[in-house]
């Protein structure tokens, strides 16, 4: 949560002890330094929503692809239903490349202020 690129990959839980308790993830890093993760959003028992992010230093160097890729297996293994919303261009042949099938396109509205968590 201390940074902004990192921040959507755990937005959805309030607390470190909520990540540990309801969900789950994989990680990249360079050292000790975080670069790259995707995390599990549970939505139901048996589904998730994917979230992944790279820091702009680190992208187009095949991270997210790994990380998404670990956590989709472990979905699988757990029966548990990894869904997919990409919200750009890159996410979306990100999750092509991981065997997602393109559904359809649709408009989203964010309101509010995204700095602050408020949306």
């Amino acid at each position: 949560m201390s940074s902004e690129w990192s921040r959507e990959i755990c937005s959805d839980f309030e607390t470190q002890k909520d990540f540990i308790h309801r969900g789950f993830g994989f990680a990249a890093l360079d050292g000790e330094r975080l670069v790259s993760g995707c995390s599990a959003y549970p939505i139901s028992e048996e589904k998730i929503v994917v979230k992944v992010a790279t820091h702009k230093e680190y992208k187009r160097r095949g991270l997210a692809l790994a990380c998404s890729a670990g956590l989709i297996l472990s979905c699988l293994k757990q029966e548990i239903f990894p869904t997919w919303d990409a919200d750009n261009i890159p996410a979306a042949g990100l999750a092509e490349k991981l065997g997602y099938i393109f559904e359809k396109e649709y408009q989203v509205y964010r309101l509010g202020n995204l700095e602050n968590g408020l949306y």
